[in-house]
């Protein structure tokens, strides 16, 4: 095997590598390790990131590699965040002999698939479009969500993010929002300018100042609650006001190189 081809498996390592902690999150769920598995994900999506950035650095990318990532985001967050949540608050949510703890998660996992589909297609037929904002809350951050959700739970020990009704309400609200025409933003391609750098430098003052007040569990888990809501902010306002919307361009005066 020469360098060349070697170039091509890099990427896709960190694209298995976050299918095995998918798996592993799945196995430490029934055994009832729940801050682990957690971990677990957030460390999958860590390694989910990476795979596109080292593709585009060593100018790999690849339909094999793009279907790839979508079948490992189907596993590493699709069915180990609903499995997570299901050990961790539902397995108790019967209603006669019907389990609906099952069929919450079970909506979870399909409305995943079903949004990674879409973003796949969509993908092909715009890159452009796909490269600026996403239509639907993107998987992983959907499971970011539920697994922020028991971190935070498991560190704080508020009853309210303990309750089976908070995890019903929140994996249902998430599958929805997978599916639907909400738009969110990208920041794969994020156009640095003065702006955008003066808010990152100020977020994360903000953000090392919040994990001194609090734990950082609970900080992400309130960042994550932002992102949704900007998102459903952002949707009603361009159908609202349909001519001020704008497509994602920059000033070019603006922008830094």
């Amino acid at each position: 095997m020469n360098i060349q081809n070697a170039k091509y498996i890099l990427p896709n390592l960190f694209t298995l590598g976050s299918v095995f902690l998918g798996l592993q999150a799945i196995a430490w769920s029934f055994d009832a390790q729940f801050v682990a598995a957690g971990i677990a994900i957030l460390g999958a999506a860590i390694l989910d990131g990476m795979d596109g950035r080292v593709a585009r650095l060593t100018r790999t990318q690849s339909d094999f590699g793009t279907q790839l990532d979508s079948l490992a985001d189907a596993i590493s967050f699709g069915v180990a965040p609903a499995f997570l949540v299901y050990e961790y608050a539902l397995t108790d949510f019967h209603i006669g002999q019907a389990n609906f703890g099952l069929l919450v998660i079970a909506l979870f996992a399909i409305c995943g698939v079903l949004r990674l589909a879409r973003f796949n297609v969509m993908s092909a037929r715009s890159k452009k479009a796909a490269s600026h904002h996403f239509v639907g809350m993107p998987i992983p951050g959907a499971a970011a969500l539920a697994v922020l959700s028991v971190l935070s739970a498991e560190r704080t020990h508020v009853a309210f993010l303990r309750s089976e009704r908070f995890y019903i309400v929140l994996m249902l609200a998430a599958a929805a929002l997978m599916v639907s025409t909400v738009r969110y933003p990208s920041f794969k391609k994020v156009r640095w300018s003065r702006r955008h750098i003066l808010f990152a430098v100020l977020g994360a003052s903000l953000l090392t100042l919040g994990v001194k007040l609090v734990t950082l569990f609970p900080l992400l888990l309130l960042c994550g609650a932002a992102y949704v809501t900007y998102g459903l902010l952002d949707t009603l306002l361009r159908r609202i006001h349909p001519r001020d919307a704008r497509d994602d361009v920059d000033d070019p005066s603006d922008v830094v190189e």
